[in-house]
This record gives structure tokens, sequence and C-alpha cells, in this order.
């Protein structure tokens, strides 16, 4: 526009012979544009008019100019501003790097874990503001967000990092396994740089423990791997065989948040373990960490040793510690003994609908792969199942689907939905639930289990809502509890391991058969003698907490699920 001014009014000058030449006319308008004094030279009134329309050209358009300059310098400088990162002033926070729904979920299990959460104020550090966590109505702790990469010493320092009193790595949101493991595996070894020695604990989230085994050691000891595929078949298995027990699928021991801690054993020195019921408030003693050997169900003569911990069923840790004042050490006995009959798991036939990893995992803790069918787009049979066992079709034809249930005629249907390398998550689990939505639909009779395998928290708690049989376990739910224990409660989370490698212990569903009902306490003793402790009860088909008080008496026709240790 200003270009056009200067051609024009140049030839108005020109012709009103304002200026001797076109040439003079241009030169005078660039002074009059740049210069407004230049207006003095200015002698006709044609050169006035024709100056004073250049002179306000000129103006708008150096004015336009600085405007411009100016808007963009102060606009850079607040974004400056807002940008800052003031580094984090308190100590002993919870610092959670990384972003995705696992880092959701361990904030929500963090809020859900106790009454009084371990950390008063928690640091996110997200790799962008469209990754920060999501904004729920209330938490039980201070959240404090910061941007910035993991790998960036600088956003470390302005997180706290050297000054937390625990971490937690939960990785990103990438569809490939492996390039999540490795960017969790980088963010793991930048913040050993940066925290002091020795440090706080360190809980990694990464999706397959191979990814970590070799380069694991490297790493300080405060380190821990929480794999998503650790332990996932023998869920699943368990899940398959122990229908009546649901808790199993998300918690492995107890219901209403009941876990496994490990308590130092103050007082009870000389005790023997059969007689350590009756001195805790709210707990349920169920083995002995003696060095570095856990052993559950001991002999109930066995005296607990200077340097012992107790490993007991509890809501928190907090609660765990808790004794009773006044112990008796023999408690009141019923009038009747405890009688039990195993009940042996016959799960039926189970379908197994689509096929992942989790499949892989699932066959290698089932006894018997000849009574279930798989519903999968497989070319052929997956290694462990015969071929006549394969149903090829795509599991999201619902006359597919209605077919096979209609062949197979299930008592349990699993429903394999976990990422599991694919690079679309979100369509996985929508694949996946609306799947068990048609189980659900096509499968009229009240007794089925529908089990179903998913990766994230959110959908799985839907799920759930939609229909009673449906039981879900979530990767996402399962790495965010052991996030939880293993920077909280790292010795419950090796507990746990530990029960779950310990191949001397079976997990046995019992019936009370009792002619009246039994004190918890002697029921606690009797099954100690007999080489095994309780971890949940159930009563007219609902699981029952240990901790409850409707569990003071077991009664005749309860269940009872078993930690066994086998004869020796």
């Amino acid at each position: 526009m200003v270009v056009v001014v200067w051609l024009v009014t140049a030839a108005v000058a020109a012709l009103t012979d304002a200026s001797s030449s076109y040439g003079m006319a241009l030169w005078s308008g660039l002074r009059h544009l740049f210069d407004p004094g230049s207006l003095g030279d200015d002698e006709t009134t044609a050169q006035r008019i024709v100056g004073v329309t250049q002179v306000f050209t000129g103006l708008i358009f150096l004015a336009g100019v600085a405007f411009t300059v100016l808007a963009d310098g102060v606009d850079r400088g607040l974004r400056r501003l807002s940008d800052a990162q003031p580094h984090v002033t308190t100590t002993g926070h919870l610092l959670v790097i990384g972003s995705g729904h696992v880092r959701d979920a361990f904030l929500d299990a963090l809020a859900e874990a106790t009454e009084q959460p371990p950390f008063d104020t928690v640091v996110t550090l997200s790799p962008s503001r469209d990754d920060g966590p999501p904004q729920r109505a209330t938490r039980p702790y201070r959240l404090v967000e910061r941007i910035g990469a993991a790998l960036d010493p600088a956003a470390l320092a302005a997180a706290g990092a050297a000054d937390a009193g625990a971490v937690v790595i939960a990785g990103g949101t990438s569809g490939d396994p492996d390039v999540a493991d490795l960017a969790s595996l980088e963010a793991a070894s930048a913040l050993a740089e940066q925290l002091p020695d020795p440090p706080p604990l360190v809980a990694v989230h990464v999706e397959r423990a191979d990814n970590v085994n070799l380069v694991w050691p490297a790493l300080p000891a405060a380190f821990d791997a929480v794999p998503g595929d650790r332990n996932l078949g023998a869920i699943l298995a368990m899940g398959i065989a122990l229908p009546a027990y649901p808790s199993v699928l998300g918690v492995g021991s107890g219901v209403n948040d009941s876990r496994l801690c490990v308590v130092d054993a103050d007082g009870l020195v000389g005790v023997p373990f059969g007689a350590t019921l009756e001195r805790f408030a709210a707990a349920v003693p169920l083995g002995l960490v003696r060095g570095d050997e856990a052993r559950y169900a001991p002999a109930p003569d066995t005296s607990i040793a200077g340097g012992d911990r107790l490993v007991v069923l509890a809501n928190n840790p907090e609660r765990a510690r808790e004794r009773r004042d006044h112990a008796s050490t023999t408690p009141p006995s019923s009038a009747a003994a405890l009688e039990v009959t195993p009940v042996a798991p016959d799960p039926g036939h189970v379908l197994i609908v689509g096929w992942s990893e989790a499949g892989a995992d699932l066959l290698r803790e089932l006894p018997d792969a000849e009574d279930l069918t798989v519903l999968a787009t497989l070319d052929e049979a997956p290694p462990g199942v015969p071929a006549s066992s394969l149903l090829t079709g795509d599991p999201r034809d619902t006359e597919r689907l209605a077919a096979a249930i209609d062949a197979a005629r299930p008592a349990i249907v699993v429903v394999l939905g976990g990422s599991n390398g694919g690079s679309d998550a979100i369509g996985v689990h929508a694949r996946a639930t609306l799947i068990a939505l048609k189980v659900a639909r096509i499968i009229a009779r009240p007794e089925v289990t529908i089990v179903v395998e998913l990766d994230a928290s959110e959908p799985a708690q839907r799920l759930r809502a939609a229909d009673p049989r449906i039981r879900v376990i979530s990767r996402g739910e399962l790495v965010a509890r052991a996030l939880l224990q293993s920077c909280t409660e790292r010795a419950g989370l090796e507990a746990e391991q530990a029960l779950a490698r310990d191949r001397t212990i079976d997990i046995v569903p019992v019936r009370c058969d009792a002619e009246a009902p039994v004190l918890f306490a002697d029921a606690h003793r009797a099954l100690l003698a007999d080489g095994a402790v309780p971890l949940v009860l159930t009563r007219d088909g609902e699981e029952v907490d240990l901790l409850d008080p409707v569990a003071a008496t077991v009664r005749p026709g309860d269940g009872l699920l078993l930690l066994r240790r086998r004869c020796e």
C-alpha cells in the first residue's frame, strides 16, 4: 500500500508540475515518506498537497512497523515470563516424570491408597502442557505441575529432583513398547546423575521385563523396574481357576484395597508365629521375612527372632504397624473345630477371544490347554493350542462371535485386549470393550464369567460397571499399584514378588464344613497348623475382606482362599 501511494503521488506531482520530472518526484516522495521535516522545502500548493499525503502515509507506515515490533517484543517477553518455571522449593516430595495413562492411573491410585497420602506434595514433570495430568475435582495432596524434557537437567532441577523423597518414571504415550522402554531407561539414566548419594527410592515403569534385564544392574540399587508384563499370565490363569475370587485379578490378596505389607517385629521377639494374630490391631500375619527370604505359612511354633520382619495383610502400612495394647497370648477358643474341604477348581470350558502376548503368557500357566477354544484372526493355532481348538474369524463380527459362543458353550470367556506393541492403543481398548459387551449380551447365563484384559485404567472402570459378570484386568492399574508400592512400601512389593516366585506355595480354595461358627483367631491357628494361611473369605457368593468385622467368625459354608505350603 505504501509503495502504491508513493508511485501514484509521484506521478501526480510530475503531471501537475509540482516536480520537474517523474524521477525527482519519486525522490521527493521518499523524503516525505521517511522525513516529515521535508515539508518545509515545498513551495507550491500542489507540492504541499502531495507532500502532506506522503508524510501521513509514511507516519502511518512507520507507526505500524513500530507497533508491530513492540507488540511482538511484549508478546515474547510475556511468553518467556509465563514459561519461566520457578524451582520447586519443597523437600521430600514425590516427583512423577512422564505422561500417559499409567501416570494418570498412578496419581489416582496415590489419591485412593490411604486416608492420609504418603506425600503431601506431588510434582509432575510432563513433556508439554498438553501432556499434563488430567484435572480432578479434588486430590488429597498438593499437585505442582512442571513442563520439560525428562533428559533435561534444568527441567529436573526445576522439578526438585535432588530434593525428592521418591521418584516415579511413568514412561510415555508411545504405542511401541520398545520405544517407550528406551525412553524410560534414558530418563532413569539422566535422573541418576541428578540425585544425591544415597538416592531416594525410584520406581520406573517399563512395558517388557526383557528390555531391562541387561542394563538395570548399571543403575543404583534404589532404582526398581516395574514391568507391565509381570505375572500377567498367572493373574489371568487365577481369573479362570478362581472365578469366585475376583480380587485376585487386581490385587492378588484381599479386597477393599488390602495388600501385603512388611513390618518390623518390634516387641514380638520370642513369640511363636501362631500367636501373632492377636498382637495386631488391623492386620493378618501371613509369613516371615528372615534375611532375604520370605516364608509364608510358617509352622505355628516358629519363634520370631531378632531382625525378623512379618508379612501381613493390611489396608495400608500405617494400619499394619498398629498393635493391641494388651493382647492375650491365648485368644478365646471356639466351641467348634475348624473343618475345611478343598474345592477343586473346575472352571469348565474356556473361550479365548482375540490373541496377544498375554495369551501366550496365559497358556504357560494353564495345566490343560485341551479344554479351551480360541477365536482369533490367526492363520494357525498358537503354540500349545490344538489346531482343532482354533476358530478362525474376526471377533468383532457379531455373527462369528455368536457362532463361536454357541459352539464352545463356555463357562468362562477371556477377551484379550492389551496393546501388546500395537500403535493404536485407544482403538485396541475400544475393540476389546465392545467385544466384551457383545459377549455379555449374547450370553444370558448368570454363572458365566467374562475376563477382559485391558491396558488403560479408565475404560476398565467403566467396563466393570457395565455387567456384574465382567472381571477386568487392567495393566495400567496393576502397574500403578506396583509403582505406588515400589516408591512407598517396596518391602511389601518384594514380598508379593517372592510369593509369585515361590513354587512351594499353592493358592487353594476351600469350604468351611464346621458344625458351628469358628472364631477367626482359632481358624487362623488351625490353618497354620495345617501349613496354610487365609487370604480372602467368601460368604453367600460375595468376597469378604479378612479385616472386615463380619469376618470375625468363619461360618459353615463360607469359602476361604488359602496360601498352603506343600509338604516338604
